[in-house]
């Protein structure tokens, strides 16, 4: 038994379809970002002499889905584990 009859139908079904594609295009390129982001980083530590360079250049990456808790957080390991080697 459907919720909605009708013509109520037709235009929510359509909506909803516009709000998939926009959510899945934004999903996408938010990993696609993050992808980008954890190569960079695990480069630029790597050519800084940092040891574990590229999982923590992945680390960063994944955590950069959250933008201030990424940068913060790789800032401070990156500094830590600079500090230790």
């Amino acid at each position: 038994m459907p919720i909605f009859r009708g013509t109520l139908s037709t235009p929510i079904r359509r909506l909803a379809g516009e709000i998939d594609q926009t959510l899945t295009g934004f999903i996408h390129g938010q990993a696609l970002v993050c992808l980008i982001l954890a190569v960079y980083y695990g480069t630029a530590l790597s050519l800084c002499g940092l040891e574990s360079a590229l999982a923590l250049g992945l680390l960063i990456g994944v955590l950069a889905i959250v933008p201030v808790a990424g940068v913060a957080t790789g800032f401070a390991l990156s500094v830590g584990l600079a500090a230790l080697q």
